[in-house]
């Protein structure tokens, strides 16, 4: 079962991918800059819920990050598993 620090871990690893330029494989991916930027920010805006000690609302607790990388574009990549690993953890939170 996944618990928040776990989660946070993992959040910091792909805002800390996010947060640098695209690469080839990324662009490949079907990410863009604008892409980026826009799952950057919901990461950040995450990661902040997660460090505070209030319960994770039902909206936050379904996020699909995933669908929303695929909104931008991303069709495959080690980042949009990830996203999707992330959302599967967000339900089993307490």
């Amino acid at each position: 079962m996944a618990n928040r620090t776990t989660v946070i871990d993992r959040l910091d690893r792909m805002i800390a991918r996010l947060s640098k330029p695209l690469l080839p494989s990324d662009i490949r991916d079907g990410w863009s800059e604008d892409g980026r930027k826009a799952i950057l920010e919901v990461l950040e805006r995450l990661r902040t819920r997660l460090q505070s000690d209030e319960p994770l609302t039902e909206a936050e607790k379904r996020l699909s990050i995933s669908r929303g990388m695929d909104t931008w574009g991303v069709l495959a990549g080690d980042l949009l598993e990830e996203g999707a690993e992330v959302s599967n953890q967000l339900r089993e939170l307490k």
